[in-house]
């Protein structure tokens, strides 16, 4: 990939970790998963690049440093993209607001991480960033709708409390369905994948499909995006509304789900966290493992 100046001005921010996306654990699986995937050379530059920090104890990061008042405000609107509900395909052009999705949160700090005339500095952040946006973008709601705010406006009787349905995608179903520590879960999933799992998840990234007509930035947008078209599908399917629950209609205020909904979603849930540490493993290989450690 091609050098690229930075596309945004960053400020320098305290490595403090918070929780949301998928929570904290979620994050940090699905980071500890590509730092497992990653080769020794890209490993070495991530190490050194973080400093005395860890991607995986930093995965939820990004959250912390959004919003009104925060060190990065504009970064709000990254951490998600709204589709239509049956969209066939994902058109960047054609989906992006002005303020820009998640698509732009990954391909933009996949650029600036790239840069290695950033100070290393800027670079811990951009690869925060990317790691965080790569692990939100496959948490199905958030490729939700944007009249209910991927399911924030949507309060599910849960367990017999009231819960927002992003938020029982985010932590919930993890929470109801297992009790190991991050660093427990993540080593059970990277065991459960295979080298044929590998080939199908990371076959439209772009050091893997034919790269003749279009450009790097191109090809990784387009990647991205069917990668939140997936999360788009698995959001109608099993987030939205799930076959055998609530008689069938989709999922509204104070709709009753628990332990038999978290079991059916599971699977769904441990193949997001896995598709996302590996596409990231495989994205910070092809920008980091070439370069030259000092």
């Amino acid at each position: 990939m091609s050098n690229f100046r930075p596309i945004l001005v960053l400020t320098l921010a305290c490595l403090i970790p918070f929780a949301g996306g998928w929570g904290r654990k979620g994050h940090s699986v699905i980071a500890h998963i590509a730092y497992l995937e990653l080769t020794p050379e890209a490993k070495a530059r991530v190490d050194a690049i973080m400093g005395n920090q860890t991607i995986q104890e930093t995965a939820s990061w990004a959250d912390g440093v959004r919003g009104r008042g925060r060190l990065y405000p504009e970064t709000g609107p990254l951490h998600y993209a709204n589709l239509a509900p049956y969209a066939p395909r994902y058109d960047h052009a054609a989906e992006r607001p002005e303020a820009g999705n998640v698509v732009d949160g990954v391909v933009d700090y996949a650029l600036q991480l790239e840069d290695p005339d950033l100070s290393d500095e800027l670079r811990q952040h951009a690869m925060m960033f990317m790691v965080h946006f790569a692990g939100d973008l496959h948490q199905p709601l958030h490729a939700g709708n944007a009249d209910d705010r991927g399911g924030n406006d949507i309060d599910i009787n849960w367990f017999g409390g009231e819960r927002r349905l992003h938020s029982i995608w985010d932590s919930g179903i993890i929470d109801a369905t297992t009790q190991e520590p991050w660093p427990l879960m993540a080593d059970r999933l990277y065991k459960e994948i295979s080298d044929e799992d590998r080939m199908a998840w990371t076959i439209t990234d772009p050091d893997t499909v034919d790269r003749s007509n279009e450009d790097d930035t191109a090809l990784l947008t387009k990647a991205v995006g069917r990668w939140v078209l997936e999360s788009r599908r698995y959001a109608n399917d099993f987030a939205y509304a799930a076959e055998g629950f609530n008689d069938g209609r989709a999922f509204e205020d104070g709709t009753e789900l628990g332990q038999r909904y978290a079991t059916h979603c599971e699977p769904v849930i441990n193949l997001r966290l896995k598709q996302a540490g590996v596409r990231l493993g495989h994205a910070l290989n092809a920008i980091l493992e070439d370069e030259a450690i000092d």
